[in-house]
């Protein structure tokens, strides 16, 4: 049995640094929120601080009614009834709106009192156990900087850009085939070394080809995986592949593009243990695309072909032996939850391996107060934030599948950056244990998240909810049954996993939201009901009861991509190194109502 967190008292600032709980009323309230923002009784406190503790007076419970809006009423109307109790606007020239509860968040040590660079973990009550999560939290590419630094998190005159840095490696899909599913032998990627050869002719492409491709080096291999390249013969036209993540396949026939990247995979020549190897041995020589600085994942080959998603380790690469059978790290790697073994150099079929990624760091920035409706005292929660996104080319993603198709896409929509993973989202990050903190059985709230891939686009608006089965209901123009109240499209797709609900789930706009202009994100929330607003018109209402125990962080990141399961088909990684680079996510402000 847990405590449940007295959210009516302690409503705006549950926590600040490592201050612990405020008091519940009186001076001693305004004296800790002080000291946790650097001012105190006896001292001058910051803009900052004063504006959050007239912000934690004036907060009080009511005893009003919120009149629940529905679907009709677009987001200024419907928050009627709630108190702003959270108003920030961000950048280096920003200004306080005026409001009771105003914060102009201008420096990285503004940002830092009421953020975390990483996701957090609270307990039971709303206290902050840590706000030092896994550096990725959903199979990225990328690295989550573990600091608030002004590379990943830039103030400008009207916001805060978090913006991908790319320090070591290279992005570069430097060749593409196809495996022919109406004639020949197929496509074959097996186990170490028992792996038959693949005709060159089978995956549309000739002698002159393996010029460019290195043994060692990656290829995302057909619909579902990555795999290795592990020799090549130009007099006999074949290359040999090796399965990384995704499972064996054999004489596979089906019309995918194979895409040749810079990533690189060696099998581990001792085993690798959690915490305690820094210097990792190797089978066969590590491609010459890994160099210091790039970012590694352990993969475990030996049964099942995959990742533990714990396993996006922040070790960095130091160096590499002259023979390039020894990677040094320049901490312990953590592959995985477990403190035990990890990587074996044999295994039931094969032996484990490690995956070397670009040195590509990202930002974002979790509350470090708690949100949520649900709570003790409360009706209903109401959050906008406002935010920038590159202009990017109008793309909703299709059916490409193959070479031709794949690039005949990247031609048309050139000046996307494929990759590009932005969200705005609410988590319920539970302690979970393990060494990274992660928490397994927490709820989450998408307000938006772009997949920007062959299959998705920077003009699919998606807001998921997550470990619960729910239903909604989608806003549409009126007398219209297949355009939405914002003009844009439900894609087609079925009720499965968590949403009940048929074509419901993945809204197509007519123009690309990743537009370079303002968006406002938005969510009206109560105990069993969430309803989504992109630019404050009403897009869906879902039914959803949300987990009574733990309060919400609040989440704005940027991700590039990822690489675990068909993502690595679709594309969903940097193509090249100015995909990486070009992504960002300008913050300009957040606010919250609640009752």
């Amino acid at each position: 049995m847990t405590e449940k967190l007295d959210h009516s008292r302690r409503t705006l600032v549950k926590l600040l640094s490592n201050a612990p709980l405020l008091p519940l009323a009186g001076g001693g309230a305004t004296a800790a929120l002080l000291s946790a923002c650097g001012g105190g009784s006896n001292d001058t406190a910051s803009p900052t601080a004063q504006r959050l503790a007239s912000t934690l007076a004036s907060t009080t419970a009511t005893s009003a009614t919120y009149t629940y809006p529905g679907l009709d009423p677009n987001f200024d109307t419907a928050i009627a009834g709630l108190n702003l109790v959270e108003d920030m606007t961000f950048g280096s020239s920003a200004v306080a709106s005026g409001s009771a509860v105003g914060v102009a968040i201008t420096s990285l040590t503004d940002l830092a009192t009421l953020f975390y660079p990483l996701q957090g973990v609270f307990n039971a009550t709303g206290g902050h156990i840590s706000g030092t999560g896994p550096t990725v939290i959903n199979n990225e590419v990328q690295r989550y900087a573990t600091t608030f630094n002004a590379q990943n998190h830039v103030f400008e005159t009207d916001g805060l850009r978090l913006q991908p840095v790319l320090s070591a490696g290279e992005f570069n899909s430097y060749l593409r085939g196809t495996i022919n599913y109406s004639t020949g032998n197929g496509f074959t990627a097996g186990a170490e070394g028992v792996s038959t050869p693949t005709l060159l002719a089978d995956i549309g492409l000739t002698a002159t080809d393996l010029a460019s491709i290195e043994i060692g080096t990656c290829v995302t291999s057909a619909s579902y995986g990555i795999a290795v390249v592990v020799a090549k013969d130009a007099s006999a036209g074949t290359i040999t592949f090796e399965a990384v993540t995704g499972g064996t396949k054999t004489a596979y026939k089906s019309n995918w593009h194979l895409t040749f990247t810079k990533f690189a995979f060696s099998r581990v020549a001792a085993d690798v243990v959690n915490g305690t190897t820094t210097t990792i041995q190797f089978k066969t020589p590590v491609a010459s695309s890994v160099v210091a600085g790039m970012y590694s994942l352990g993969v475990n080959c030996g049964t099942t072909y995959a990742y533990d998603f714990h396993a996006y380790d922040r070790a960095k690469v130091l160096s590499i032996s002259a023979d390039r059978l020894s990677v040094t790290f320049d901490k312990p790697v953590h592959y995985g939850a477990s403190t035990l073994k990890v990587l074996s150099s044999t295994g039931t079929t094969t032996g484990d391996g490690v995956l070397f990624v670009p040195g590509l760091s990202s930002g974002e920035i979790w509350s470090k107060r708690g949100y949520g409706p649900q709570l003790s005292g409360h009706q209903a929660q109401a959050v906008q934030v406002e935010i920038t996104m590159p202009s990017l080319p109008q793309f909703g993603g299709g059916a490409y599948y193959n070479k031709a198709q794949v690039e005949g896409a990247m031609a048309t929509y050139a000046g996307t950056t494929w990759g590009y993973w932005p969200a705005v989202w609410m988590y319920n990050f539970k302690p979970a244990g393990d060494v990274t903190g992660y928490a397994l059985t927490g709820s989450e709230v998408d307000m938006l998240e772009l997949f920007t891939h062959m299959w998705g686009g920077q003009s699919t608006w998606t807001g998921y909810l997550h470990t619960q089965t729910y239903t909604r209901q989608v806003a549409m123009q009126s007398g219209s049954t297949t355009i939405a109240r914002n003009g844009g499209t439900w894609k087609t797709s079925t009720a499965s996993g968590s949403l009940q609900t048929a074509n419901a789930a993945q809204l197509l706009m007519p123009t690309p939201i990743a537009s370079g202009t303002r968006r406002t994100i938005s969510v009206i929330w109560t105990r069993d009901k969430i309803i989504h607003y992109l630019d404050g018109v009403p897009v869906c209402e879902s039914n959803w009861a949300v987990d009574t125990s733990y309060p919400h962080q609040l989440g704005i990141n940027v991700a590039c991509g990822s690489l675990s399961n068909s993502y690595a088909a679709a594309l969903f990684f940097p193509q090249t190194n100015a995909h990486a680079t070009g992504q960002f996510l300008k913050i300009h402000s957040i606010k919250t109502w609640e009752l």
